[in-house]
């Protein structure tokens, strides 16, 4: 989806000053979400944060049900655990016809479409990971989109890092 250069600037500004703000850091894991999902017309979002080697904690949700995000039948499990182990991004436009995914459990049980996640790193460390779908729309997402949620992922992770536990 093309968003123009001035739209990411309008959307990251307020997106910064919710970061750099006094609200608790909870609350800032909700609300950058919130923001991701809108700005990029997703149906759902997820942002966990690593804890030690294994560990993934979720942050926030958006139209996930939070006991039954692991299970692979909601989100893509595969797509999760490519990005954490590679620490590349994905991006698909449509799930259920891309070949990286021929007959992955999760993406045909969720009638995936489109889907975005990108990992957040820091010094070459999985700190987290951002994911946004949507399963009614094939091609939401591209390339282009990618980088502009990087400039979303970069706050957010200068918040993290600042803010760490």
């Amino acid at each position: 989806m093309k968003k123009k250069a001035v739209d990411i600037e309008e959307a990251l500004a307020p997106f910064k000053r919710l970061l750099k703000g006094k609200t608790k850091r909870e609350k800032k894991f909700e609300e950058a979400l919130k923001g991701i999902v809108r700005f990029f017309s997703a149906e759902r979002g997820l942002l966990l944060e690593t804890r030690g080697r294994q560990e993934l904690l979720i942050r926030a949700l958006h139209n996930l049900d939070p006991k039954k995000v692991f299970t692979g039948e909601f989100i893509s499990s595969t797509v999760l655990t490519e990005v954490r182990e590679k620490k590349r991004a994905v991006v698909t436009e449509d799930a259920v016809f891309d070949p990286r995914y021929d007959e992955k459990r999760s993406v045909i049980i969720s009638g995936l479409r489109s889907i975005l996640c990108a990992p957040l790193t820091y010094r070459k460390k999985l700190i987290g990971l951002i994911y946004i779908d949507h399963r009614g729309k094939e091609g939401l997402f591209d390339r282009e989109d990618l980088a502009q949620l990087r400039k979303f992922l970069a706050e957010l992770k200068k918040m993290m890092i600042s803010e760490g536990e």
